[in-house]
This record gives structure tokens, sequence and C-alpha cells, in this order.
């Protein structure tokens, strides 16, 4: 994919915000960090505002218990891909991961519309 269609796919058009090619990723690498479900489910949990470790892990139906090593690995997955951001206490969606979610789920919408028959 070219520069500018990177460019003119992910980034706010306000210079002053940091974005997709700023950070060098690109909408492939943006699709992958959110094509797994669980990654959707953690960031979709954050789109609320942010929240703790087990907080985030509970949401997603994750026990801590068992579940931790799983876990651990796909927020790290967010995280790298700047899609989710860790702060002192708690994690949250970026502005980007905000946005990249957003495409990720008209994207699902488009494609459940086109198994029922409802796009040519």
């Amino acid at each position: 994919m070219s520069r500018f269609l990177r460019k003119s796919f992910l980034l706010d058009p306000d210079p002053d915000r940091a974005g997709a090619l700023d950070l060098g990723l690109g909408p492939e690498d943006l699709f992958r960090a959110l094509s797994h479900p669980l990654r959707r489910d953690i960031a979709k949990s954050l789109e609320d505002g942010p929240g703790s470790y087990s907080a985030v892990m509970l949401t997603c139906g994750l026990d801590p218990n068992h579940d931790s090593g799983l876990f651990s690995y796909h927020l790290n997955e967010l995280m790298k891909s700047h899609i989710v951001q860790r702060q002192t206490d708690h994690y949250s969606l970026t502005d980007l991961g905000g946005r990249a979610l957003s495409i990720a789920r008209s994207a699902e919408a488009m494609g459940q519309a086109e198994q029922q028959g409802g796009l040519p």
C-alpha cells in the first residue's frame, strides 16, 4: 500500500496528532492486531474508559487464575500496535486504537451483510 494511501486511511488531518504512519504502522498492521477476537474484545472493553488489568480481563470473560498468560500475550500485541496504552495502574484505548476499532467494526458489519446477501 502506498504511503499516501496509508496516510489518507488512518491519519487524522491534524498534523499535531500522531497516527499510524508516524509510528511506522499501516492498515495491515492494525487489521492484524485486531484480527483475533480476544484482542477486539479487549479494545472494545476499553472504549468507555480505562480499566485495570484484572477488570479488563474479567470483562472479556477470562479467569485471572487460569488465563493470565493468554490475556497478557494479546494485550501486549495491542500495545505493540499502539492500539492500547498502559498508564500507571490501568490500560486505555489510544485515539489510533479507537479509529482502528471503528474501521474493524465497519468491516465486520460489511462482511455480515454480505453473508446475509445484503451486499452485491
